[in-house]
C-alpha cells in the first residue's frame, strides 16, 4: 500500500465561528470536547467544540501523480465514506472513496486531540506509487459566519525572514502566512490558530482572504 500524507492543527483558543445548517445524511463522531460531522451530500466537514461551530464547510482536497497523470482529489467528489475508531477511542479516521469507478485511491482523513487541539491528518492511499506535493486537510472556500467584532488575520512569515515581520491584517485584504495563521478579535484576542505540525519536506503556507466581516479562506495549504 503506497500513501502520501500530511499533519495539521486546528485549535480552537476560543469559539467564535457561528453555526451553518447540516445536511441529511451526516456521519458524526466525538473525541474530547470535539464533535466531528461529515455530511455525505457535499464532502464537506463541520468542527464543533462544546456545542459551537469552529469552522465548517470544509472540503479537503490533494493533487496527486499516478501512471504519468496528475489528478486533482477532493473530498467533494467522493460518494462513499466509512468511519473507523481507534481500539482505545482517541483517534478516528474518515476513509473516502472517490465516485470514479475503478479508481484505488482513497483519501484518509483522521483525527485526534492534544489538549484542547484538534490534529487532522490528511493521507492518500492506492494500490500502485503516487506522489502528491499538494495535500489540504483544512481546505474552505464558503464564508463564515462570525460574530460581530473587529477582526485580523495574522501573517507568519516565511522561514523567519528578517525581511517580512509578523502583522496582521483586516479581513478585507488577502495575504499569505507560512506554517500558521490565527484569526480573532483585535478588541477581546478570541479567535481560532490553525496551522501545520509536521513536514517532510514543503513549506507549508495559509492563503487568508475575507471581505468584511466574512472569513474566506483561499484554499489554505495545511
Amino acid at each position: 500500500m503506497y500513501r502520501e500524507r500530511t499533519l495539521a492543527l486546528l485549535l480552537a483558543l476560543v469559539l467564535s465561528v457561528g453555526t451553518n445548517g447540516l445536511m441529511a445524511r451526516s456521519i458524526s463522531t466525538r473525541l474530547g470536547d470535539w464533535k466531528i460531522v461529515y455530511n455525505q451530500e457535499t464532502g464537506a466537514f463541520t468542527y464543533k467544540h462544546r456545542g459551537r461551530t469552529v469552522l465548517s464547510d470544509s472540503q479537503p482536497e490533494a493533487t496527486y501523480r499516478l501512471a504519468g497523470k496528475e489528478v486533482r482529489l477532493s473530498s467533494a467528489d467522493c460518494n462513499k465514506a466509512q468511519l473507523v475508531k481507534s481500539e482505545h477511542g482517541d483517534s478516528v479516521c474518515f476513509v473516502l472513496s472517490p465516485r470514479k469507478d475503478g479508481s484505488t485511491v482513497r483519501m484518509e482523513v483522521a483525527f485526534s486531540v492534544h489538549t484542547d487541539a484538534l490534529l487532522t491528518r490528511l493521507d492518500l492511499t492506492a494500490d500502485r506509487e503516487l506522489s502528491s506535493n499538494h495535500l489540504a486537510p483544512i481546505r474552505v472556500s464558503v464564508p463564515q459566519q462570525m460574530p460581530a467584532g473587529d477582526y485580523r488575520m495574522l501573517k507568519v512569515p516565511f522561514d523567519n525572514d528578517d525581511f517580512v515581520r509578523y502583522h496582521y491584517y483586516r479581513l478585507d485584504t488577502l495575504m499569505l502566512s507560512y506554517e500558521v495563521t490565527g484569526i480573532f478579535d483585535i478588541t477581546s484576542r478570541k479567535g481560532i490558530v490553525i496551522g501545520s505540525v509536521s513536514h517532510d519536506h514543503l513549506e507549508k503556507r495559509r492563503g487568508d482572504r475575507g471581505p468584511g466581516r466574512q472569513h474566506d479562506p483561499s484554499a489554505p495549504s495545511l
